[in-house]
Order: structure tokens, then sequence, then C-alpha cells
């Protein structure tokens, strides 16, 4: 499917409720988000790797875990690299790379009061604040990472292949919203 026909299917374009989290979905608008990209800046787009996905994901959820950012860990052995992710589902690469993120599935704009009384967020006018699409949150992390200069350059780069892994929601500690870890595995052959 190309992104395209990705953007327009319906459950991209809806709001994400959270007891139905669709990570896969989630994984895939950044497939789309980070080729669309790549494309508007003149580069060929990157061909999806199953193994990335896989590798790519275990960072996420790794991150997840501990509700932390990082590319390394002290602990699983076999984990504490990306070179040791993607060898732990047998994979061998020339050159890889790797962007991590973390973002939230409310849509609060920047700077915006919010209210929670139970589960309805609302704005300081009383209007109810709704989590994000999946189209949305993919494109905010990719527009967040196009403004790093290490993220952008492993965008644009040489790389031929990509995998993006999205963890399951935490409840963020600090308020009324939830944490989603979000990883791209890329590589050359």
């Amino acid at each position: 499917m190309d992104s395209k026909q990705f953007w327009a299917l319906a459950a991209v374009n809806e709001v994400i409720i959270v007891e139905d989290f669709n990570r896969e979905m989630l994984e895939a608008a950044l497939f789309h988000a980070t080729n669309d990209t790549r494309e508007k800046k003149g580069k060929p787009a990157f061909i999806w790797n199953p193994l990335l996905n896989k590798a790519a994901r275990l960072q996420s959820v790794l991150m997840a875990n501990a509700e932390t950012l990082r590319h390394s860990w002290p602990k699983p052995k076999n984990s504490r690299s990306l070179i040791d992710r993607i060898e732990l589902f047998g994979g061998q690469f020339k050159a890889i790379g790797e962007n991590i993120a973390r973002l939230y599935i409310l849509d609060i704009p920047e700077s915006e009061e919010y209210y929670s009384s139970g589960k309805k967020v609302t704005d300081k006018h009383g209007h109810t604040i709704e989590n994000k699409t999946y189209k949305k949150l993919a494109k905010e992390c990719l527009e967040a990472w196009m403004h790093s200069k290490g993220h952008r350059i492993n965008i644009l780069s040489t790389f031929e292949e990509i995998g993006t892994g999205a963890s399951s929601w935490v409840a963020n500690k600090k308020g009324p919203n939830f944490d989603i870890y979000l990883s791209q595995n890329f590589a050359t052959p």
C-alpha cells in the first residue's frame, strides 16, 4: 500500500482510543511519514524491513518499561546496544542507525492550560481535549526529529531499509496523559 492509500484509511485519521491502542498502525504511520519526508527532500523511499521492525519495537518496549529515553541498556545482555538488538533477530548490516522519541497521546497544544476531572480533560475554556490521531502522532514525531540535527541526518541518510517500533502506552505520572515510546532502526544491507 502506498502512502496516499495508507493516509486515506479511516483508522489512521481517527482519534486514538487508549483501550484499543494499535501500535502496528502507529508503526506503519511512522514508516509512511518518514518516506513522505524523504520524498519531499528528493530522497528514495526506505524499504520496510520486518527484522528492523522487531528490533525497533524491542527498543521502544525497553524504553517504556524504564520510562526513559536511551539507546543502550545494562541488561538484558542480548539487547544492550542497537547492534545487539538487531543481531538478536538475526540481522547483519553494513551500517545501522537509530532514532528514539517519547510523545504524548493527548492533543494538548504547547503552553495550553488543561484540567482533568476523571477521564475528561478540558482546556481553560471548558472544551474537551481529545487524543491525537495516529497520523498526527507520527507526523508530529517526524517533525520533531527533523528539527534535530542527528535525527535528521539518519532520516535523510543513504540508509536503504527501515523498521519502526512503538511501545504500548504508559500512563504519564505528571498528568492525565499517556506516553508512547517510538524508535526507528535504519540499515544498509
